[in-house]
Formats: structure tokens, sequence, C-alpha cells
């Protein structure tokens, strides 16, 4: 699956979906750039995202 989205929706989205990133993971990561692809692994556990773009 591939969603396209813009970069601040990925920031307030993904640290809410996926189980290995805190709410306010944002705050010390910042913002996913705009275009740059972000991997999630989802399956019976949960939601998990790679590595956070910066």
């Amino acid at each position: 699956m591939l969603v396209v989205t813009h970069g601040g929706v990925m920031a307030f989205a993904v640290p809410r979906l996926c189980d290995n990133l805190r709410d306010d993971h944002v705050l010390d990561h910042g913002f996913v750039p705009n275009a740059v692809p972000l991997r999630f692994t989802v399956g019976d556990d949960g939601w998990t995202a790679g590595a956070w773009p910066v």
C-alpha cells in the first residue's frame, strides 16, 4: 500500500498509529519533510515505523 500526504499530517498521525513512537516524537525529531518516504510495518501486533527521516 502507498499513502501520499503532506509532511505535517504524517508528523501528527504517524506517532499516534505506531507503537514504537511517542505521541510527541515530532518535538524531538522534527517534521517529516515533504516528498520523503516513511516505511511502516503493519502486523498483528500493530504498526511500527522505520527510521524517521530528517
